[in-house]
């Protein structure tokens, strides 16, 4: 059985999302957002009710491309859930395939600090404490979600949350000299405004399937990922170590871990990624080695986390090295995070 005989129910098999529903003709192109070597993603609008989506289109060129796309469409389509993306169809078009999903309006949390950081030069912390809580704890209900569906994300990163109602503190009024309540309201109201939702589940894995070979983005990986050795016991504190790593990175402006090559440098660490790629594959080798080293045996300096304590131990406690130290559940974390929002 072919591998769109799988996606189809084609072949006798049983299909494990839905069957192919042509779609294109009837959204019109609005723009490219995304272009890159092995997709792109557009925004299109409904002819008839004139409401944005977003279209993915996927040209996968090897096995590995087409099983991420195979498992990317068999678990997109289970996640039904407020702070997740909503897979709504696919199609074949030629050798792509296009998925039709919801467009949500605001950037990504990549996109987000790049802006402020790099483009700004804003310094941490780019949002006020209770929005940062905001952000965390619907990131930590969608991962709630997916571990009780089943399935461990493996690649939690700022790319793969998108966030409307973002505002950083240097756009917020903040002037003390409001009357108080009226300033505590403006704050609720900002944290109201927030939503988040998690995408992109290209290399999750079933929690009962085995756990070998896995990946992930190396600034955001887990250490018992990264370790061949841990690899096998894998499970959902893998996806709450890569959220804190995320979050981490949002509250203070860098990744828990960075090349030492990188500590001499001046410029947003973002901006040097260019650099880096220019390196000698055996130097570039040598930098991912340090990397990994530190990951798994160097806890991760809170000291550069500008918020409160009570915040602060939060966070350090999904990035503990050792998984039993980190939350028993995302349900867990979400309920100590829910205290703050």
């Amino acid at each position: 059985m072919g591998f769109f005989d799988k996606l189809t129910g084609g072949g006798g098999g049983t299909a494990k999302y839905p069957k192919e529903t042509p779609f294109a003709n009837e959204y019109e192109h609005v723009k490219d957002l995304m272009p890159g070597a092995m997709s792109t993603i557009a925004q299109v609008r409904h002819r008839q009710s004139k409401r944005l989506f977003c279209i993915k289109k996927v040209r996968p060129a090897s096995d590995q491309a087409r099983k991420k796309l195979e498992r990317e469409l068999e678990v997109s389509f289970q996640m039904q859930h407020e702070n997740i993306g909503r897979t709504i169809a696919w199609q074949k078009n030629g050798a792509e395939t296009w998925i039709l999903m919801e467009w949500i309006e605001g950037p990504s949390l990549r996109a987000f600090m790049r802006d402020w950081y790099m483009t700004k030069g804003a310094k941490p912390p780019l949002v006020s404490g209770r929005d940062f809580m905001t952000v965390f704890v619907q990131a930590a209900r969608a991962l709630q979600y997916v571990h009780g569906k089943g399935w461990i994300h493996l690649d939690v990163k700022p790319e793969n949350f998108l966030a409307s109602g973002l505002r950083c503190i240097a756009e917020v009024a903040t002037a003390r000299s409001k009357d108080t309540q009226v300033f505590k309201r403006e704050v609720l109201q900002q944290a109201q405004a927030i939503n988040v939702k998690l995408i992109d589940f290209g290399v999750a894995v079933r929690l009962d399937e085995p756990k070998t070979g896995l990946g992930g983005s190396p600034l955001y990986v887990a250490p018992e990922v990264v370790n061949a050795a841990t690899q096998a016991q894998v499970g959902p504190a893998a996806d709450l170590w890569s959220l804190g790593a995320t979050m981490y990175e949002f509250a203070c402006g860098r990744p828990p871990f960075l090349p030492a090559w990188f500590d001499q440098k001046t410029q947003h660490w973002q901006s040097l990624w260019g650099e880096y790629d220019r390196q000698d594959a055996s130097v570039k080798r040598a930098y991912d080695q340090d990397l990994l080293k530190k990951r798994v045996g160097t806890p991760v300096d809170m000291a550069r986390v500008p918020y409160s304590d009570a915040i602060k131990a939060l966070l350090k406690r999904c990035v503990e090295i050792p998984p039993a130290r980190r939350f028993t559940s995302a349900a867990q974390l979400v309920s100590e995070l829910e205290k703050f929002v």
